[in-house]
């Protein structure tokens, strides 16, 4: 039988996909070594990380400062 979707299993099929291209990591600690090490080759860059709600790893993102 043929599972039927609705928008939110389409909307969160459409999220784990572009989670699953991001770079994870499975300890806060490996995600800030990674941003660490990327800042360090590329000084203009500012990372932070978070613990993504969908996959439960963590990512690296671009930190924006406050206007």
């Amino acid at each position: 039988m043929k599972k039927s979707y609705d928008r939110g299993d389409r909307r969160r099929d459409a999220q784990l996909a572009q989670c699953e291209r991001k770079r994870w990591f499975e300890t806060p600690e490996a995600a800030q070594d990674a941003a660490e090490q990327r800042m360090l080759d590329n000084m203009s860059v500012d990372l932070a990380i978070y613990r993504c709600p969908l996959c439960g790893y963590w990512h690296l993102t671009r930190r924006v400062d406050d206007l």
